[in-house]
């Protein structure tokens, strides 16, 4: 008979024994759960995105170093929304920590600090702030990143620009800079405006996306001026805004075939349709374009009208005032086209099928893509109650099938800033 000693010894061994197979089988799960987070994310998210050269670069890079734990990060975040699970964010906020400190280590080191996957991996830290956004701190996390970002340009020198991926990397900052400058009504960098500018000889002149930056340099100068108090003469408003205006629609006029778009008509109603029209476009990033420039053209017009507004209530009368009538007319109804061909761009991006429309895998990102357009477009004061209500109904839409939290949080802002209802 075994005596109570080795009765106790036995039972601590099987104890140890089954800690030891708990923690194996939690390991392995852990590890299962990335496997399938990773492949949901390069599935779901990266197709339709700015990182469409993620995959190639995530095979090649260094195991375990920053750019993998930034992926992992990521798309644990991406899965946690897809599957309702709070455990699942959880860990990809850890492993975020984690991904932060292997990602400061790579900018510590010469050598790897002007990789293309250590830049990857401030970019892709950015998406995660904007994946597992909460409130302003997400936000001004994102904001950190593409900062850090551009500090890496820098660093980087011109020599990145010698590779198609390197240059893709540049453009991607680039345009994150901008959006950024724009929706805090900041100025765009002067030292960052300077590096572009060397780095252009390298750049493909005739790229639409490249021609625009100019435009929302200057657009982003004009609402720092505005928010500022240094621009505050009407005229002077006007005018900047009128010439801004002339030169993105000149733009949006000249683009090359490859970057236009069908028009569809349907008799049919459809809810995810906004009148009687929609778009077919040839990729997201023709849409993004062309939803940039109706936002910048929203936004210059409102401006437009509403200078218009304040001349005409302190002139008097006479011809001085009708011309100002005649200009606020125009720039509100320059404000419901752009509004309404925003709306237009929705279907195809949401899944919706309709005639002329090829059927393709569901993309987060490129549903993502029209939370801030359709934004704009819903709030402008000058848009109907009705396109402000498809907008609202088109973000929550997006937020629950795509399981994306800050269209959820812009449709309620809409619903809550002004009346959905109406022609």
């Amino acid at each position: 008979m075994p005596s109570p000693s080795t009765d106790m010894a036995i039972q601590q061994s099987e104890c140890r024994r089954s800690q030891v197979q708990t923690s194996l089988i939690m390991r392995g799960l852990a590890q299962s759960t990335g496997d399938v987070a990773i492949g949901f994310f390069l599935l779901r998210y990266i197709k339709g995105s700015h990182f469409e050269y993620l995959p190639l670069l995530y095979n090649t890079a260094s195991a375990g170093k920053a750019l993998s734990a930034s992926v992992l990060a990521a798309a644990l975040a991406s899965l946690s929304h897809e599957t309702s699970c709070l455990e699942t964010m959880r860990a990809a906020r850890n492993q975020y920590s984690r991904a932060l400190v292997a990602t400061n280590s790579a900018l510590q080191s010469p050598r790897e600090s002007i990789q293309d996957e250590t830049l990857a991996s401030i970019l892709l830290l950015s998406l995660f702030e904007t994946i597992a956004h909460e409130n302003q701190k997400s936000h001004d996390g994102w904001i950190a990143h593409i900062k850090g970002a551009v500090a890496l340009l820098k660093l980087r020198g011109l020599q990145q620009l010698q590779t198609s991926l390197g240059r893709e990397l540049f453009k991607q900052v680039s345009s994150n800079v901008r959006v950024s400058c724009v929706q805090r009504a900041i100025r765009v960098p002067a030292e960052f405006l300077e590096f572009h500018a060397r780095a252009a000889a390298f750049l493909d002149g005739s790229d639409p996306v490249l021609r625009f930056s100019p435009i929302s340099t200057a657009f982003a100068g004009l609402r720092a001026a505005m928010s500022e108090g240094k621009l505050r003469d009407p005229i002077a408003m006007t005018e900047s805004a009128m010439q801004l205006d002339k030169e993105t629609l000149l733009l949006s006029t000249s683009l090359p075939p490859t970057w236009q778009y069908d028009i569809m008509f349907t008799t049919t109603h459809s809810a995810r349709v906004y009148g009687t029209q929609y778009h077919v476009y040839g990729d997201h990033r023709v849409a993004q374009l062309w939803n940039t420039i109706r936002m910048t053209r929203v936004l210059l017009n409102e401006i437009i009208y509403w200078q218009a507004t304040k001349a005409c209530s302190k002139l008097a009368c006479g011809s001085l005032t009708s011309d100002w009538t005649i200009l606020r007319a125009l720039a509100a109804d320059n404000v419901m086209k752009m509004a309404a061909e925003i709306c237009a761009s929705v279907p195809q991006f949401t899944q919706c099928p309709l005639p002329g429309m090829t059927t393709t895998p569901h993309s987060v990102a490129s549903g993502s893509f029209l939370i801030w357009p359709l934004s704009i477009a819903g709030g402008s004061s000058l848009s109907p109650g009705s396109l402000c209500a498809y907008a609202a109904d088109s973000l929550r839409f997006i937020g629950n099938e795509n399981k994306v939290p800050q269209a959820l949080d812009a449709a309620r802002k809409l619903e809550q800033s002004k009346p959905l209802q109406g022609p």
